[in-house]
């Protein structure tokens, strides 16, 4: 039977304990992370539904895509692509 020495103990217990702690920590720490990036992405997606739907600013926009015809649709859309080109551009200028 084998006899539970200091030097056993020392040499392996104490850093099985260890790398066994580290572990058990970077685990807890990597769905802590997880459970915090899903909490956040889904304020931001709140925070976005709650400036398009609840403040008058987007509420043209709003009533276009909702109630909007094709053709309507299709200028934006044309609009909005004219637009991000242009700034796309004028950021990729400055670089």
């Amino acid at each position: 039977m084998p006899v539970l020495t200091y030097g056993i103990f020392k040499d392996l217990i104490i850093p099985g304990i260890a790398v066994l702690s580290g572990i058990i920590g970077a685990a807890i720490t990597i769905y802590i992370y997880y459970r915090n990036s899903n909490l956040r992405r889904a304020e931001w997606l709140y925070s976005l539904f709650e400036k398009f739907y609840y403040q008058s600013s987007y509420a043209d926009i709003r009533r276009l895509l909702d109630y909007g015809n094709e053709d309507s649709i299709q200028r934006l859309r044309g609009a909005l692509r004219v637009i991000l080109t242009n700034l796309l551009r004028r950021n990729l200028s400055t670089i």
